[in-house]
């Protein structure tokens, strides 16, 4: 069951407390946060998590707006 809802940001400030956790960025896409960290680009910063799929082994990262929250599971 998902329990929080932290924000890209939140999860970027104290990342230790969500590695290795599951992780949901919307209803089809879910996986074990692996790593995080802070893009800089050209616009507002944002926030890079990279998920690992429990099943397959396959990494996939995705960048996220600063208050883009996502569902982390207990």
């Amino acid at each position: 069951m998902f329990s929080s809802n932290p924000t890209a940001f939140q999860i970027a400030q104290e990342p230790e407390e969500y590695l290795g956790r599951e992780i949901a960025i919307d209803w089809y896409t879910a996986g074990v946060l692996s790593s995080v960290e802070t893009v800089e680009t050209y616009g507002p910063p944002q926030i890079r998590l990279v998920l690992r799929d429990a099943s397959s082994g396959r990494s996939v990262d995705f960048e996220l707006d600063l208050n883009q929250a996502v569902r982390v599971r207990d």
